[in-house]
């Protein structure tokens, strides 16, 4: 699995997803904590948590393997 996106303000339409490289750099992730920062709540959430609740989508990676 891997991070395809990560929504910037939970609850607010529509929903405004960024990068992963985004959200790291904007403060929202912190990839070496595991962390997901809620800026309408000003919460930081374990990104587990914010998984479930689809503020992180994951989605599958294709690997194609001998190309």
């Amino acid at each position: 699995m891997v991070i395809v996106g990560v929504v910037r303000n939970p609850g607010h339409e529509p929903e405004d997803v960024l990068s992963l490289q985004d959200a790291v750099n904007l403060g929202i992730l912190d990839l070496s904590q595991g962390l997901y920062y809620n800026n309408n709540t000003r919460q930081h959430i374990s990104m587990m948590e914010a998984m479930n609740s689809g503020w992180i989508k994951v989605g599958l990676k294709n690997t194609i393997y001998g190309l």
